[in-house]
C-alpha cells in the first residue's frame, strides 16, 4: 500500500468509478453534482491579504469556500453537513484573486485539498454529501 499526502476516508475504488462515470458521461452522472473542477485536481494556491495560503486552510475537514462579495448562504449546508454527521469548516472570503482562481462562488474542499466540488447555486445539499463522503454514487439526473 503506497501513502501519497492526507488520508482520505473516501475508498480510492469510489473516487475512481464516479471520476471514470463523469468522463464517460454515464447516466449515473448528476448536472447538480458535475463539478466543472475534478477531485483529482488540487484546489489553488493564492496568498491570502493577512498572508496565509489557501491551502493553509484544508486539513482537519471538508472546507467550504463562499467566495466573493455575495455568495450564496451556507447555513443550510453546515446544517444538513452536521445533521450527516460530515465535519465542515466555512471559510467566507471576498478576495478577487481567490474568487478568479476557484472561478465559482461556492467551493467544497476535501480535508486532503482536493476540489469535490464546485457551483453557483446549490444542488439537493444531502445528495451532494453523500456524493463527496462517499456514501452513494451521483445520483441520476
Amino acid at each position: 500500500m503506497v501513502h501519497i499526502g492526507h488520508a482520505s476516508r473516501i475508498p480510492l475504488r469510489r473516487i475512481a468509478d464516479l471520476l471514470a462515470g463523469w468522463q464517460r458521461g454515464d447516466a449515473r452522472r448528476s448536472d447538480a453534482l458535475r463539478s466543472d473542477c475534478p477531485a483529482r485536481h488540487r484546489a489553488p494556491h493564492v496568498w491570502l491579504a493577512d498572508g496565509r495560503s489557501t491551502l493553509d486552510l484544508f486539513g482537519r475537514s471538508f472546507t467550504l469556500l463562499p467566495l466573493g462579495a455575495n455568495p450564496p448562504v451556507a447555513s443550510e449546508f453546515e446544517s444538513a453537513a452536521e445533521r450527516l454527521g460530515v465535519p465542515v469548516s466555512v471559510v467566507a472570503l471576498n478576495e478577487p484573486e481567490v474568487a478568479a482562481a476557484y472561478e465559482r462562488a461556492l467551493v467544497l474542499v476535501r480535508p486532503d485539498g482536493h476540489v469535490a466540488w464546485r457551483g453557483d447555486v446549490w444542488p439537493d445539499l444531502e445528495k451532494l454529501l453523500d456524493c463527496v463522503r462517499g456514501v452513494s454514487p451521483a445520483p441520476a439526473p
